[in-house]
C-alpha cells in the first residue's frame, strides 16, 4: 500500500473546453476507442504543450499508464518493466504526482491508503466500481446521464468541471471472505430516475 502521497501545489497550465472542463485533445487520431500509442501520443503532445521537459522516468512511466485503461497502484508502476530496474521509488512517486498534478494522470483512492493512478486521456471512461474490501477496481462504460450531469453543473455557475463517478461495494470474491459483513449499515440509495 501507498502512503505519504502529497501535492506540491503546482498548477495546470491548459485550455478548457465549452463546459470548463480541461481540454486535451487526442493526437494524432481523434479516436474514442484509442489504443497503447494514440494514449501515448496524447499524453507527450500535452506534456510537450505544457513545456515540460521529458525525462526518461517520465516516458517510461507514461508509456506504461498509457498501455492500461484501469487503474494501477503506484507499487505496480514501480514494478514495471523498465521502470523499477531504471529509477529509484521516489523518482517514480515524484513523477507519477507530478502527471497528476499537471492532470495528465488520475489518481482514484480505493480507501485512504491505497490510490490507484490512470491516464486522463479524453473521452475514456471515468466512472469506477471499487471493491471496499480488497481495493480492486473496475471501469465501467460512461452513460448519457453522466454528461447531463455535467451540463447541470455547468448550467448553475460552476467552471472547469470533471466527470469522476466512483461505486464502492463489495466484490463477489470479497463477499465469500469470512468475517465480512455483506449486509450495509447504511439507508439505500434511492433511484432518482435519471
Amino acid at each position: 500500500m501507498e502512503e505519504g502521497l502529497a501535492t506540491t501545489g503546482a498548477q495546470p497550465v491548459h485550455s478548457f473546453d465549452r463546459t470548463g472542463r480541461p481540454h486535451f485533445p487526442k493526437d494524432p487520431v481523434d479516436d474514442p476507442e484509442s489504443n497503447s500509442v494514440d494514449r501515448l501520443q496524447w499524453a507527450m503532445s500535452v506534456c510537450e504543450r505544457l513545456g515540460l521537459r521529458m525525462t526518461d522516468a517520465r516516458r517510461a512511466v507514461l508509456a506504461f499508464l498509457a498501455d492500461r485503461q484501469t487503474p494501477v497502484s503506484l507499487s505496480l508502476i514501480e514494478r514495471g518493466s523498465g521502470i523499477g530496474d531504471r529509477f529509484d521509488a521516489a523518482t517514480i512517486y515524484r513523477t507519477v504526482i507530478l502527471l497528476k498534478e499537471l492532470e495528465i494522470v488520475r489518481q482514484i483512492n480505493a480507501d485512504h491508503k491505497l490510490r490507484y493512478f490512470v491516464l486522463n486521456s479524453p473521452d475514456e471512461s471515468s466512472a469506477y466500481l471499487i471493491c471496499q474490501c480488497c481495493g480492486k477496481v473496475i471501469s465501467l462504460e460512461a452513460v448519457p446521464a453522466d454528461e447531463r450531469r455535467v451540463e447541470q453543473a455547468v448550467g448553475l455557475g460552476y467552471i472547469r468541471v470533471q466527470r469522476l463517478i466512483e461505486l464502492r461495494g463489495l466484490c463477489p470474491r470479497c463477499q465469500t471472505k469470512p468475517g465480512i459483513n455483506t449486509h450495509s449499515t447504511k439507508l439505500p440509495v434511492k433511484n432518482s430516475g435519471v
